[in-house]
């Protein structure tokens, strides 16, 4: 594991609450009532919170010098509730290499030395999981 990878995880376990379960390219715990999961990789880190949602969407830059964000899911009438101007421009900041939201996790993957701070990365991912779960529950009634 390199500097990086291990200052990811250690900045994970002190962000994390609750039982936190650490391996060696793994950080498991909780934060604001959201299961999540940080995990290494050997140029990138994903944050990933577990849920069970009724949408799925993707996220990934586009563009090489005015870099955006393309967005495509399903519905998008509830894509477009859960990824609001606000959640996209807070999403943009972070720089990702992608995000997503399948049918049981919600996943963020992010550059090493991007100069977003974890808990920014995991904050947002909260924010969007807990958004999503209204989505639902406004979807199912």
């Amino acid at each position: 594991m390199d500097a990086q990878a291990a200052a990811v995880l250690d900045a994970a376990a002190g962000a994390l609450s609750g039982s936190v379960t650490r391996t060696a390219a793994s950080v498991i715990g909780r934060r604001a009532g959201e299961n999540l999961i940080i995990a290494t990789t050997r140029f990138s880190y994903t944050v990933t919170a577990l849920l069970s949602s009724c949408l799925s969407f993707t996220v990934r830059p586009r563009g090489w010098i005015r870099k955006t964000l393309a967005v495509a899911g399903s519905p998008p009438e509830l894509v477009a509730q859960v990824l609001d101007a606000a959640e996209l421009a807070r999403l943009a900041a972070l720089s990702p290499l992608r995000f997503d939201l399948w049918a049981n996790s919600l996943q963020l993957e992010l550059r090493y030395g991007t100069g977003c701070p974890l808990a920014a990365a995991i904050d947002c991912v909260v924010s969007i999981a807990q958004r999503a779960k209204q989505a639902r529950i406004r979807r199912t009634g």
